[in-house]
Parts: C-alpha cells; structure tokens; sequence
C-alpha cells in the first residue's frame, strides 16, 4: 500500500465515524420509554446472578418499541462503553470486534442482536444502550421506534 491509498482509507474511516455520530445523536434525540438496570445487586443476590437480570431489561424495552409502534422486536443495540462490557459477559454474547475499529464498531451479538458499541460519551453516555428496531424492508425508515435504557451505577 502506498502512503495516498492510507491516507485515503483513513479518511473514509474518518467520515464514516462522523456519520455514525450524527445517527446516534438523532436517535438518542428521538428515543421513546425508558428501562432501567441498577447494576447493584438486591442484598442476598451475588452480582452473577443479577447481571443476568439485565436481559429483562431488555424485554421491556421490547415491549416499549411495541407500545409505541404496535410492531417491532429488538434487532440492534447501540450500547455506551460500559453497557456493552455488561453485554459481553452475559451467555448468548458472541464478540465480533477484533478491537481496531476506530469510533462506533459492530461488537458482536447477544442472543442474534446485532450490538454496535460506542466507544466515548462524546458519541452516547457509557451507561445508555439504544434499543433499535430496523424494519425488514428497504423502503422503511431505518429505525421506526427506539427505546433507550440506562444503567443506573458505575
């Protein structure tokens, strides 16, 4: 590769993450419901066993999505840094990264849900996760509903 085609690549690796930034914005503008997850366990209850709870959380977002649209299921995760590290140790993760991703990155999946992490609170706040359903049709809008999410402690 010459030095033209890498300064090229990186400059289309520039854009994009722009672009990635303003869509993230304007969904996170435009999120409907709120579902919420205290990373504290209840007294009695080991943090393993809590964490697993998370996944409920994400079934009421779902069931935000079908309030607000009377259709739609979960099909992506926007997930803030520290949300997506709670993901990926839950079962069903499977990571996609190999980490040399610059800005918003496909992770991986959880339970076949496409999760994009966001690597800085300058793009979306590490303790938020976007719930996205995408329609099945070129011809929908890319995200009909959104819900989002916020784990309440560090």
């Amino acid at each position: 590769m010459i030095a033209e085609d890498e300064m090229a690549a990186d400059l289309v690796s520039a854009i994009n993450a722009e672009i990635v930034n303003v869509a993230i914005d304007v969904l996170l503008q435009n999120a409907q419901g709120l579902a919420q997850f205290d990373r504290t366990p209840p007294s009695g209850v080991s943090y393993f066993e809590h964490k697993q709870t998370f996944k409920d959380v994400l079934a009421h977002a779902e069931s935000n999505l079908l309030d607000n649209a009377g259709r739609g299921t979960v099909n992506t995760l926007v997930a803030g840094r520290r949300v997506a590290e709670l993901m990926s140790t839950l079962p069903g993760f499977v990571k996609l990264s190999d980490g040399s991703t610059v800005g918003a990155h496909i992770y991986g999946t959880l339970d076949g849900i496409v999760v994009v992490r966001a690597p800085h609170d300058g793009i979306l706040d590490s303790n938020t996760c976007l719930c996205l359903y995408k329609g099945q049709t070129p011809f929908e809008a890319p995200v009909n509903v959104n819900a989002a999410f916020i784990s309440n402690n560090n």
